[in-house]
C-alpha cells in the first residue's frame, strides 16, 4: 500500500524536477559557467532536505513494518528486534503508528539516494574547479 505511493511519488518528482530543469537550459549553451550554478543550487535543496528528513527519522518510533494480506484484509506489524521476524500485531485503532513507520522506511530510502545525489552532485561540481 505505501510503496505504491512513495514509488508513483518519486517518478512523479523526478520527472517534474527534470521538466523544470529542461525548461530552464532550453536556450542556454551548455557552459561550466551555466551548469555549475544549477548543480550547486540543486545541492544546496539536496542538503535542506536531507537535514529535514534525518530530523524527522530521529523523531520516528523506533523499529520497523512488517505488511501482510489475510483474507483480503492487510495486517500490520511492528517488529522492534533486529531478529524478530513477525513483530507485534498493530490493531486499527493504532494505524498512526504504522503510518508513522512507514513514513520512517520511506525517509530511510530517501535518505540514501540523496546522499548518493549529493556525493554525485559534489563530484560534477568540483570536476569544474
Amino acid at each position: 500500500m505505501f510503496s505504491h505511493f512513495s514509488l508513483a511519488f518519486r517518478r512523479f518528482s523526478f520527472y517534474f524536477y527534470s521538466m523544470q530543469f529542461t525548461k530552464t537550459i532550453e536556450n542556454q549553451p551548455l557552459t561550466p559557467l551555466f551548469i555549475e550554478p544549477l548543480l550547486q543550487k540543486r545541492l544546496a535543496e539536496i542538503n535542506t532536505l536531507l537535514a529535514t528528513k534525518l530530523k524527522e527519522v530521529k523523531k520516528a518510533p523506533a523499529g520497523s513494518l512488517r505488511v501482510t494480506s489475510s483474507n483480503h484484509v492487510t495486517q500490520y506489524y511492528h517488529k522492534t528486534l533486529a531478529g524478530d521476524t513477525c513483530g507485534r500485531y498493530i490493531p486499527a485503532k493504532n494505524l498512526r503508528l504504522a503510518k508513522a513507520l512507514a513514513q520512517k522506511d520511506y525517509d530511510l530510502q530517501l535518505i540514501e539516494a540523496l546522499k548518493k545525489e549529493s556525493r554525485l552532485l559534489e563530484n560534477a561540481i568540483n570536476s569544474y574547479e
